[in-house]
């Protein structure tokens, strides 16, 4: 049985809104993003995971999600509202806050996309969030790693880009499955900024690409890889298993596995 979106997404109920037709106007929104859904669409799916956890990361419960199918709009309707628009299946968004449409941003999935939707999470933010360094049209995926952990010591950080024998060598240390995602970054980030102080300076911190093969996937850590899945690893054993730390209620979670491993790195 297919889970509700709300759920599927992470989002509390009060927070989705799913129109079937009909186009939301702006004032009854007051502060929400207005996201275009396309089924169809590989780059729509990726553009709603990064817009959600955005939200979830930055955006009190204050901000709505309102998501319409592209299929069911009336886009002669939709235009006398939000202005000239010609819907391309990749997951546009409409920020709206006070009642205005204030911000229209073509999907958010590439990662140079990824800057202008954090851009906007920070600016409506209530909360001190942290600052990401820019992802750059030149920059490779293993690149931008390297940007976020720059305040790392190089001898702390291995980027797995194809093939693992196990966890046997890594005494104490965090694997965490790395991608352009904003789940993935936003963990990446927290990670390595908690594991950049002094009495942690022995923990590794490696990150695995989603490209290993399932079975080597299975045989080394008992599951199929998910995006920001993160694993604390001692002696070559694993000891914690966390979906990644890119929401708030994370950081009680992240702030305890430092704590345990913090006279364990040797």
């Amino acid at each position: 049985m297919e889970k509700p979106l709300s759920i599927a997404l992470g989002l509390e109920p009060h927070r989705l809104i799913e129109m079937k037709e009909g186009v939301p106007d702006p004032s009854a929104v007051g502060r929400g993003i207005v996201f275009i859904r396309a089924l169809w669409s590989g780059q729509s799916k990726v553009s709603l995971m990064n817009l959600v956890a955005a939200m979830l990361a930055g955006l009190d419960s204050s901000w709505k999600l309102v998501i319409l199918n592209t299929d069911n709009v009336d886009w002669s309707e939709f235009v006398k509202v939000y202005g000239p628009f010609c819907p391309g299946g990749v997951g546009e968004a409409f920020w709206i806050d006070g009642g205005q449409v204030l911000y229209s941003d073509c999907g958010y999935y590439q990662p140079t996309q990824l800057n202008c939707l954090w851009e906007r999470t920070r600016r409506f933010s209530k909360e001190q969030l942290i600052e990401l360094p820019i992802y750059s049209d030149t920059d490779t995926c293993e690149e931008y790693a390297l940007k976020i952990c720059h305040h790392l010591k190089p001898s702390q950080i291995r980027i797995v880009e194809d093939e693992l024998k196990g966890l046997d060598d890594i005494k104490a240390g965090v694997v965490t499955v790395y991608s352009t995602s904003m789940p993935c970054i936003l963990t990446l980030s927290m990670l390595a900024s908690h594991l950049a102080c002094p009495e942690m300076s022995a923990m590794k911190l490696m990150l695995l690409s989603q490209s290993l093969s399932e079975p080597d996937a299975i045989e080394i850590f008992g599951e199929f890889l998910r995006p920001a899945r993160t694993y604390w690893v001692r002696y070559g054993n694993i000891v914690f298993r966390d979906d990644g730390f890119y929401m708030p209620q994370h950081l009680a979670i992240l702030d305890q596995r430092i704590q345990a491993f913090k006279h364990m790195a040797d």
